[in-house]
């Protein structure tokens, strides 16, 4: 899984609060792609005056072209986000511990889950770190309505395998392929109605590929091109929430044997 950077997070949560809002695919209001279009030199850009605009100077437009040519779209997000996408500070144990504890416990509060994973080994994590996973995982506050509606776990999975291609040679399969489905995507936006199908057969992806693609860059809009990254968090059999809430328990009841918490699963079916 991955813990999103807040500039990235901002970023993605301004364009999923834009289009839940309005009832709007979520690429209109896109920054990244508006910015792609200013890099790209062609006729099409007003074709894309659907666009939600935003300004960007010519010294930002010029800079983002530089990495446009020397790195493609990838480029381009790494300019945009110079410190990365993802935080690698917090390893991937603490962070299955917390979404484990928040999926358990729903309002335990960022101080006090800081303090039970300050009583594991080898563990120093602030409060901070902590408002880092609960955001990345669709646990924070102030995304209650937006974790009703996405799949954050959905999101944090692409954040993932993006972050991964933001780190490929522009020469890579993996790059190759992410920019494809953007232009795919391109060519059938600023197509006529009657060249729709025509835009689709030359996308170089199959037909049922090229709708998935466009339903999840309607959902998320650049994100939506990226595929899903692996589930790296060790599974569990008896599922996260159950899991913290053993754990905690056995913390509080030391004396409790396993056949106490056998039962008490066996009894929720």
């Amino acid at each position: 899984m991955a813990i999103i950077n807040s500039k990235f997070l901002c970023y993605l949560t301004s364009i999923l609060e834009k289009s839940f809002t309005n009832s709007t695919s979520a690429f209109f209001f896109d920054p990244l792609i508006l910015l792609i279009e200013h890099c790209v030199a062609d006729d099409k850009f007003e074709q894309l005056s659907l666009l939600d605009l935003k300004t960007f100077n010519d010294s930002k437009i010029a800079k983002a072209k530089d990495a446009f040519y020397k790195r493609g779209l990838p480029g381009i997000i790494s300019f945009q986000f110079k410190e990365g996408i993802i935080n690698d500070s917090i390893d991937i144990k603490t962070e299955r511990r917390v979404v484990a504890l928040k999926k358990g416990f729903p309002s335990l509060p960022a101080t006090k889950a800081s303090i039970i994973m300050n009583g594991f080994i080898n563990c120093n994590s602030t409060s901070e770190d902590i408002l880092s996973i609960y955001a990345s995982h669709g646990f924070a506050i102030g995304l209650k309505k937006l974790a009703e509606k996405y799949d954050f776990n959905d999101i944090n999975r692409r954040v993932s395998q993006l972050s991964w291609i933001l780190n490929q040679p522009f020469d890579s399969n993996a790059v190759s392929i992410f920019q494809r489905r953007y232009w795919a995507m391109r060519a059938y936006l600023t197509s006529e109605r009657r060249k729709k199908e025509e835009a689709i057969q030359s996308s170089g992806l199959k037909r049922s590929l090229f709708f998935y693609y466009w339903k999840s860059f309607n959902q998320y809009g650049l994100l939506g091109l990226v595929d899903k990254g692996k589930e790296i968090f060790r599974k569990s059999k008896m599922g996260l929430a159950n899991e913290a809430r053993i754990v905690i328990d056995k913390l509080q009841h030391p004396d409790r044997k396993n056949i106490y918490y056998v039962n008490q699963l066996e009894t929720k079916g």
